[in-house]
């Protein structure tokens, strides 16, 4: 976010629009990481119905940065591409995914049938720009290797990620036990 602030450098009003994303900018200006005085954050539907018809019919003027990427139902991006929101894509617009598609077959095919939406419109898709802070594989087993915990408890993603993990952590002869949702797990 604050990146996506400095690169425009006042150029367009920014605008940020979802509930993660305000989520994200409400953490960050706690600790101090980010002055949201210089762009609106917008998560209730009718605020964001409100900056997306402002952007509407000024769009040389605002740069939109939304929720949605994976494709999510509920978010903005896919809102938007389904017409639910008063902005209509004009063709030759640019949307740039700024995160890969989350490897899960729900989060594929909600992922390609937004971005089918988009170019239907006449969007440019642009993919490919993110630089993540998830390790690969082998640097998680370096990870454990320079942690050496006695055990491992993965506790984020679905199933095939908490399993993956898991397989890692066996690997290096580590114990680990999974959790269901809210199931405590119990240590030594």
């Amino acid at each position: 976010m604050k990146k996506i602030i400095e690169a425009n450098a006042g150029r367009r009003k920014v605008a940020m629009l979802g509930r993660s994303l305000k989520e994200y900018v409400d953490d960050a200006e706690r600790h101090s990481l980010i002055d949201s005085s210089n762009f609106e954050i917008k998560s209730d539907r009718f605020e964001v119905e409100r900056v997306l018809g402002r952007a509407s019919e000024n769009r040389s003027e605002y740069l939109l940065v939304t929720t949605g990427s994976q494709g999510e139902p509920s978010a903005v991006m896919p809102g938007m591409a389904r017409g639910d929101y008063p902005y209509e894509f004009e063709g030759g617009e640019t949307v740039i995914f700024s995160c890969v598609t989350i490897p899960t077959r729900t989060d594929r095919l909600n992922s390609s049938l937004l971005k089918r939406r988009l170019r239907k419109q006449g969007v440019r898709v642009e993919e490919g720009v993110h630089s993540h802070g998830h390790g690969k594989r082998e640097d998680q087993r370096r990870l454990l290797q320079l942690l050496e915990p006695e055990t491992v408890v993965p506790a984020h993603g679905g199933e095939d990620k908490q399993s993956s993990c898991a397989s890692l952590a066996r690997e290096e002869r580590i114990e680990t036990r999974i959790s269901k949702n809210k199931e405590t797990v119990r240590l030594g």
